[in-house]
C-alpha cells in the first residue's frame, strides 16, 4: 500500500509558529517546542521530509513528521532559508555586512541537512535569486557570479567549480529539471540590442548553444520549464509591458498574453489563463 501524504502545514505569526497535523483532528504535532523567540523563516524540504526554521541566532532543522530534532546551527542572523530538492542540503542567506578585516563576507552557506557540517559558502550580495540552483538528482548546483555560470559538482564540494561559462551581460540563469538539465541564459535589452534567452545543455556547457531567441522591450524575465525539460516558458518584464512567449509549444495564440501560468502535476501540460489585449 502507498504510503499517505503527509497534510502537515506550518505556520508563523507575529510572536509564535507552530506545527499543525492534518485531517481530521488539525491538532498541532506533539513534541514541537514552540521556540521562545519569534521566526524570522522557515522552510520544508521539496518531499516534505524535513523542516527548518531560523531564529535569531540559530537555525533548526527537524524530520518534519514527530518534530524530531536533527541538527542544531549556530549561525546567527539568517533570513533566507532552502532545502536542496532531496533535503540533503541547507542552504543559508544573511544580509552582507563590512568585515573589519576588510576579508568578503561569506553570507551564503550551504550545510549537511543530516550532520550539521557546513560544506561551503559564498558571497551573495543580492537576496534576489540568492541560492544555488540544483539538478533533481543533485549532482550538479549552478550559480551566476559576475556574468560567469559556475557549475558545482555537490558530492565534491571541496573541488570548487567544475565547470563555468562567461556569457556577457547574463544577468539571470534557470536550470531545468529532468534528466538532460538545459542551462536558460537571459541577457537584457541594452543600446538598442534586442534581449536574447541562450539555452545550454549542462553536460556540454562550453559549446555552442543549443538554440537562443531575441526579444525587444525586455530588461527582466522569469523562466519557467516542464520536469521534462521540453518546454521553456518565459515571461518578460520591461518598465511598463508584460509579455510571455512560449517556446516548444504550439498550441497558444501569439495574439494572446498569458496573465496566470501553472504546470499539470504529470509534466506534460499547462494550463493558462489569456488575455487577448496586452498589459
Amino acid at each position: 500500500m502507498a504510503s499517505k501524504l503527509s497534510q502537515q502545514y506550518a505556520f508563523r505569526a507575529q510572536k509564535s509558529m507552530g506545527l499543525v497535523g492534518g485531517t481530521p483532528t488539525y491538532m498541532p504535532i506533539e513534541g514541537f517546542a514552540v521556540p521562545d523567540v519569534p521566526a524570522r523563516t522557515y522552510h520544508y524540504s521539496p518531499d516534505g521530509r524535513l523542516f527548518a526554521y531560523a531564529l535569531p541566532t540559530v537555525v533548526r532543522i527537524f524530520l518534519a513528521e514527530g518534530a524530531q530534532l536533527l541538527q542544531e546551527l549556530s549561525v546567527p542572523n539568517i533570513i533566507e532559508l532552502k532545502f536542496s530538492p532531496r533535503g540533503t542540503y541547507l542552504s543559508t542567506w544573511e544580509r552582507p555586512v563590512k568585515l573589519e578585516d576588510g576579508a568578503q563576507h561569506k553570507n551564503l552557506r550551504v550545510f549537511s541537512a543530516s550532520t550539521g557540517e557546513e560544506l561551503i559558502s559564498f558571497t551573495q550580495k543580492s537576496q534576489e535569486y540568492w541560492d544555488l540552483q540544483y539538478t533533481i538528482s543533485e549532482s550538479h548546483a549552478i550559480r551566476l557570479v559576475s556574468q560567469e555560470i559556475q557549475v558545482y559538482r555537490p558530492a565534491e564540494w571541496g573541488k570548487g567549480i567544475a565547470d563555468k561559462l562567461r556569457v556577457e551581460g547574463a544577468s539571470m540563469v534557470s536550470l531545468s529539471p529532468g534528466l538532460n538539465p538545459s542551462v536558460a541564459v537571459f541577457v537584457a535589452e541594452k543600446k538598442g540590442a534586442p534581449a536574447i534567452v541562450k539555452i545550454y545543455g549542462l553536460s556540454t556547457l562550453s559549446g555552442a548553444p543549443t538554440c537562443s531567441k531575441t526579444f525587444y522591450k525586455a530588461d527582466r524575465a522569469q523562466i519557467k520549464s516542464s520536469r521534462l525539460s521540453n518546454l521553456l516558458i518565459e515571461k518578460f518584464l520591461s518598465f511598463n509591458t508584460r509579455s510571455i512567449q512560449i517556446i516548444f509549444f504550439k498550441d497558444i495564440s501569439p495574439a494572446s498574453s498569458v496573465l496566470i501560468l501553472a504546470y499539470q502535476p504529470s509534466r506534460l501540460k499547462f494550463t493558462s489563463r489569456l488575455q487577448e489585449a496586452q498589459i
